[in-house]
């Protein structure tokens, strides 16, 4: 295993999907910590200051948008370098620090973009 990067956040639902990203970002060399709902997102956001933030828009006690917006409204890290990942995202408006990734996830793409992401 490579030397460990940068820390990431992982907030997803589903268990399988937590499993798999984690596995191939730690075999990059990330540090990944994983949250299944968006309190308990929030609170490991606040308390281990990820590099990056990689989220689903659907998961438990709300949605991936408001784990957004409390990282860009409330903390007002507005360049702070975000992955979304879902199947239903044709309304979400993106900024110049947001990264679509659509389900079912390319590996090759999804992990491509995190070393883009982090290199910066």
């Amino acid at each position: 295993m490579a030397k460990t990067k940068n820390h990431i956040l992982l907030c997803e639902d589903s268990r399988d999907t937590i499993d798999l990203l984690k596995l191939i970002l730690e075999i990059e060399g990330y540090k990944v910590e994983a949250s299944q709902n968006v309190c308990e997102g929030i609170t490991k956001f606040e308390k281990n200051a990820p590099d990056l933030l990689i989220t689903d828009l659907i998961i438990p006690g709300g949605n991936g948008r408001e784990i957004i917006n409390y990282i860009r409204q409330k903390l007002r890290l507005k360049k702070f370098p975000i992955i979304v990942l879902s199947a239903f995202a044709d309304d979400l408006k993106l900024d110049s620090k947001m990264f679509l990734i659509s389900k079912p996830i390319q590996i090759d793409l999804f992990v491509k973009t995190v070393k883009t992401i982090l290199s910066k």
